[in-house]
């Protein structure tokens, strides 16, 4: 698996999407791929939060910076997913 594949498998896990299978394969990546790792704590913690970030009342000042980038990341997997579902 490289990196790409891992970003895609990533986003399933987040969006609670992920076959137990690919969620095996994701984590045996991460043991692996200190980059990746840190990538998918980063997420994870976009979606869910960090315990302690929730002690934290403030917004950071570069807030709709990051969620757009995110959706942007988002949207341009999904397009390279639907385009690689369709050529298969």
């Amino acid at each position: 698996m490289d990196c790409f594949d891992a970003g895609i498998l990533m986003l399933k896990e987040l969006e609670g999407t992920s076959a137990e299978r690919e969620r095996e394969v994701l984590a045996a990546h991460l043991l692996t791929c200190p980059a990746c790792m840190r990538h998918y704590k980063y997420l994870r913690n976009a979606v869910f939060g960090d315990e302690n970030e929730k002690l934290q009342t403030r917004i950071p000042v570069d807030f709709e910076v990051q969620v757009m980038t995110k959706i942007r990341y988002v949207n341009a997997v999904t397009v390279v997913t639907t385009k690689v579902n369709k050529i298969k």
